[in-house]
């Protein structure tokens, strides 16, 4: 196969597998049981709460907030977190399975710290297929969008192809002279026009066999 790229970059939730909202629930409930536990807090807390929270933490993560807010420790969130989703049901999106056939370094870029991340791909069958899971870890906080999270994929690849379902996560990469995959999520139209840092839209994992790379 004539794969026109040296480095697949995939983002994980929602991209590479279905039901995001459920594993989204699941780390709520274990991340808000254990505050509750732990630290007395209600288990509820509202959305104009973490909004506010967010926002005061300059994050569009609602974790990484609830971190910084009340001074928890990331490596055990990250263990609650892994231990919330055990039960998690989630099936790889349409076309994963041709991942594997690609000639191409491939990597996860992610938001969820790095452990959650092994847990989920071990759930959809991946694990063996990337050679490097980047997420958020005790001392690398910064999440996607921000430029800083970008920054950790290795330099000598050149010929880069980020994938997301999350169009606004591929602004950095356009700028960074990346090829840019938005493959939205089931139901979700397409955007007309199409952003321009959007090079590709696809509707299959299977699709990134026929993309050509585009020069900037």
């Amino acid at each position: 196969m004539d794969f026109d790229f040296d480095l697949l970059l995939a983002d994980l939730d929602g991209t590479l597998y279905e039901d995001q909202l459920h594993v989204w629930e699941l780390t709520c409930k274990a991340l808000h049981q254990y505050m509750h536990d732990t630290l007395g807090l209600p288990i509820d807390l509202s959305l104009n709460e973490q909004r506010a929270m967010k926002k005061k933490w300059k994050t569009n993560h609602t974790i990484l907030a609830y971190i910084h807010e009340y001074r928890l420790d990331f490596d055990t969130v990250a263990n609650v977190l892994a231990d919330g989703i055990a039960s998690a049901q989630i099936r790889p999106r349409h076309g994963a399975e041709t991942l594997e056939h690609l000639p191409v370094s491939k990597m996860i870029l992610t938001n969820s710290p790095e452990m959650v991340a092994h847990v989920l791909l071990k759930k959809i069958g991946m694990s063996h297929l990337f050679d490097r899971v980047i997420g958020l870890e005790r001392h690398f906080h910064s999440a996607k969008p921000h430029a800083k999270s970008y920054r950790r994929v290795p330099t000598q690849f050149k010929k880069i192809i980020m994938i997301d379902d999350l169009h606004s996560n591929l602004i950095v990469p356009y700028k960074r002279g990346w090829n840019t995959a938005w493959f939205p999520e089931d139901g979700q139209p397409s955007i007309s026009p199409k952003p321009h840092h959007i090079h590709h839209e696809i509707r299959s994992l299977a699709d990134l066999q026929h993309l050509r790379f585009r020069s900037p």
